[in-house]
C-alpha cells in the first residue's frame, strides 16, 4: 500500500472512530490527520505512568478535565464522553508511550482500551467520532539497582547545644509574682 493510500485509510478510520492501527512511525501524522478531519487531538504522555491511576491522570491532564478521578474507569468513561460532547466533530486520543507490558499495567491497559471502545460507541450514537491510538512501549526499564550511600550520622550531632534559661527573661527588678497581673500588663495587651 502506498503512503497516499495509507494516509487516506487512516483518515477514514479517524472519521469512523474506534481503535486506530498504525505503525508508530505513522503516528506522527495524527496531528495533521486530526486537523484534516476537524477533530481535536489530545496526547496523553503515559511514559512515566506505572499504574492505572497514573495513566488516567495523564489522560485527564491531556483533555484538560478539571476533576481527578483516581483509578475509576467509569469516571474515565464520563470524562471522555464529556470531552467528546464539547467538540464539534470528535476527538482523537493518543496514549503516547503506554508501558502496557508492565505487570502493573497489563490488565489495566486492556480495561482502558475497552472503555475507549465504549466511548467510541457513545460518540457514534451522538453523531461524533472518537478515535484512539495506544502507542505500546513495552515495559519500563528496571530502576537502577546500585546501592545509594546514606549517612547515618545525625546532622545536628556536632552542633553545640545551647542551654536556654527561660527564667532569665524576667528582670530581677520585676515586682510581678507568679500569677499576679498588674494594670501595666493589661495596658501592654491592649496596645497589641
Amino acid at each position: 500500500m502506498t503512503q497516499g493510500k495509507s494516509a487516506a485509510r487512516h483518515l477514514r478510520d479517524l472519521r469512523e472512530g474506534g481503535a486506530l492501527t498504525m505503525a508508530v512511525s505513522e503516528a506522527g501524522q495524527l496531528a495533521e490527520m486530526a486537523s484534516q478531519a476537524e477533530m481535536a487531538l489530545f496526547v496523553a504522555d503515559c511514559d512515566r505512568a506505572r499504574n492505572r491511576s497514573a495513566v488516567l491522570r495523564a489522560i485527564a491532564k491531556a483533555v484538560d478535565y478539571p476533576l481527578f478521578f483516581g483509578g475509576d474507569l467509569e469516571a474515565l468513561y464520563d470524562c471522555l464522553c464529556d470531552t467528546i460532547t464539547e467538540q464539534k466533530t470528535g476527538v482523537v486520543l493518543w496514549l503516547s508511550h503506554l508501558h502496557s507490558a508492565d505487570p502493573a499495567l497489563e490488565d489495566d491497559a486492556v480495561n482502558i482500551e475497552a472503555v475507549c471502545a465504549d466511548v467510541a460507541e457513545f460518540a457514534r450514537d451522538n453523531g461524533r467520532a472518537f478515535a484512539y491510538y495506544f502507542e505500546h512501549a513495552g515495559r519500563h526499564a528496571e530502576p537502577d539497582t546500585q546501592p545509594v550511600a546514606v549517612s547515618s550520622r545525625d546532622q545536628y550531632d556536632d552542633e553545640e547545644e545551647e542551654d536556654i534559661d527561660f527564667d532569665d527573661s524576667l528582670d530581677e527588678d520585676d515586682d510581678v509574682e507568679d500569677g499576679e497581673v498588674t494594670d501595666s500588663d493589661d495596658d501592654d495587651e491592649d496596645e497589641r
